[in-house]
C-alpha cells in the first residue's frame, strides 16, 4: 500500500491581538512572530504591514469599557491575496489605526547587519548597545518609513538575544551545548 501524504500550510507568522477600551481611551496589545533570516527585511515589513491592515477586532455591542481580541496570519494573507475582497480595504481605517495606543511585541526576527558575530559579541561584552542600536535592522526600517510608522521604540538596556555557536559564548553570554 503506498501513502500519500498531503501538503500541510503551517503560518508560523502573525499576530495576536488583544483591544481594550479604559474609560475613554482604546489601547491595543499585539504580539507578532515577523519572518526570520537577515535578508528576509522586507518579508519583515510585509508581515508587519499585513498585520497592521488586516487585524480586525470584534465590535463591541455596548458602551461600557470592554476588551476584544483579533488575528491576522500568514494564511490569511495568502488567502486574501487571490480574491478580491480582503478584510480592510483603502475605503476603510484598519482597526488599529483607530485605537489610542497600539503596543506591538513579540519576535520581529530584526536582526543585526553589517557586523560579525565576534564584533557583535565584543560591543556586548563592552555594553555597548548604543553602537549596537545603529547596527539594527528595526531601527533602520523605523528611520526610512518602512515599518512601524508613527511609533517609537523603546531604550533597550539588555543585549541581543540571538546567534549561538555551539561551544561559544552566545551575544549574550550564554553557550549552547
Amino acid at each position: 500500500m503506498k501513502e500519500t501524504l498531503t501538503p500541510l500550510l503551517l503560518a508560523t507568522q502573525g499576530g495576536v491581538g488583544l483591544r481594550i477600551k479604559v474609560y475613554d481611551r482604546t489601547i491595543c496589545f499585539v504580539n507578532c512572530h515577523l519572518a526570520a533570516h537577515l535578508e528576509a527585511v522586507n518579508r519583515k515589513n510585509a508581515d508587519y504591514d499585513h498585520i497592521y491592515r488586516n487585524m480586525v477586532f470584534s465590535r463591541s455591542t455596548s458602551t461600557l469599557n470592554y476588551a476584544s481580541a483579533g488575528v491576522s496570519t500568514a494564511v490569511n494573507m495568502m488567502k486574501t491575496s487571490n480574491t478580491t475582497t480582503t478584510l480592510n480595504t483603502e475605503e476603510t481605517k484598519p482597526d488599529l489605526a483607530e485605537v489610542d495606543m497600539a503596543i506591538f511585541f513579540g519576535d520581529f526576527n530584526y536582526r543585526l547587519f553589517g557586523i560579525s558575530y565576534d564584533e557583535a559579541r565584543d560591543f556586548v561584552s563592552q555594553r555597548c548597545f548604543d553602537w549596537l542600536r545603529e547596527k539594527d535592522q528595526l531601527r533602520a526600517e523605523m528611520k526610512a518609513g518602512k515599518v512601524f510608522q508613527g511609533m517609537r521604540e523603546a531604550i533597550i538596556r539588555f543585549p541581543p538575544t540571538y546567534k549561538f555557536e555551539r561551544h561559544r559564548p552566545g551575544l549574550a553570554g550564554t553557550v549552547l551545548r
